[in-house]
């Protein structure tokens, strides 16, 4: 990959999984995290999907779920999504994801995820 640094925030309420997901986002050369929320509500009134590229999304979120918040979005950018279980892979389809990440995150498919995330911005963003 070369110098494309996308901003991205975390959605995830496991205080664990949310600090291993910040530190494969921090040594990644792509990725810059700007802020990292603790449920979708939080996210959704706090405009988590504006003003960043990507967003890791866990599905079983308190309150409203993955799903649901991404519906709210009048506007989205990429998602990777991030779940315990492979069961809402299928569900997946239904919305626009850039991939899909089951915990524990590992890192060579973390880096796979991040690199078709780049591949799709800089199709976005072409000069």
């Amino acid at each position: 990959m070369d110098d494309l640094k996308l901003t991205c925030v975390i959605i995830e309420d496991s205080i664990l999984h949310s600090e291993v997901l910040a530190k494969l986002i921090h040594q990644h050369p792509n990725l810059s995290l700007t802020k990292t929320y603790k449920n979708g509500i939080e996210a959704k009134n706090n405009k988590a999907n504006e003003d960043v590229d990507l967003i890791f999304l866990t599905v079983e979120l308190p309150f409203i779920n993955g799903f649901d918040l991404i519906e709210t979005f009048k506007e989205s950018p990429q998602i990777i999504l991030v779940s315990s279980t492979p069961n809402h892979a299928f569900r997946a389809f239904d919305y626009t994801i850039t991939d899909y990440l089951l915990k524990p995150l590992l890192p060579l498919r973390f880096d796979k995820a991040v690199k078709k995330s780049t591949l799709q911005c800089k199709t976005y963003y072409k000069p």
